[in-house]
């Protein structure tokens, strides 16, 4: 079965609202270090240079954007909760999982420290549903995740990610899980004949 990528809704919803205006932007800088040559009898000037600086910042910008939105992602794989975020992967066993399980943003971010760190608008994130994991891991790795993904994912050991299809990927999460092994005073399954 092929491994379902879920992408993260920050990424995409930044994307979708920064596309334009960097695109417009960035081609209006190019379109001026072609026109303002013309103007200036085929002589270059340090404007120029500096106009068509900026655009070719504005289209790396973009770019960036673009990659986030398209190649960050949350996936269970085998044994491991899989972060991936424009090239870069973390692995997560799933026994250092403690729990997992789908919430409003809203639900979470409930102090007003925590609302700082949630992307602008805020308003727009409070009621959206996200994949909610309690991890027991190394603070180190704490400190990677963070690093990888940003503040606004982390809270404390709660890994808050709003994904496209949340219950589907705790679902997965939910299956690939390690079970615990049964007790010696636990009751036996009966094999059906």
């Amino acid at each position: 079965m092929p491994v379902r990528r879920h992408a993260i809704l920050y990424d995409i919803e930044r994307w979708r609202r920064m596309r334009l205006p960097l695109l417009v932007l960035a081609t209006a800088c190019l379109a001026a270090t072609v026109v303002e040559p013309m103007f200036q009898h085929g002589k270059s000037s340090q404007s120029t240079t500096l106009i068509s600086f900026i655009g070719a910042g504005l289209y790396g910008l973009a770019f960036n954007f673009w990659l986030r939105q398209r190649f960050s992602t949350l996936a269970v794989e085998g044994p491991h909760l899989v972060v991936r975020r424009t090239g870069t992967t973390m692995r997560i066993a799933l026994h250092e999982v403690k729990r997992a399980k789908v919430a409003r943003i809203g639900s979470i971010a409930n102090k007003p420290e925590r609302r700082k760190l949630l992307p602008r608008p805020v308003t727009r994130w409070l009621e959206e549903e996200a994949l909610t994991v309690r991890l027991e891991i190394a603070p180190d790795q704490l400190i990677k995740l963070r690093r990888l993904l940003g503040r606004q994912y982390l809270f404390e050991n709660d890994l808050v990610v709003p994904v496209v299809d949340p219950r589907g990927l705790l679902a997965e999460i939910e299956e690939a899980m390690p079970r615990p092994e049964p007790g010696p005073g636990a009751p036996r399954r009966r094999r059906r004949r």
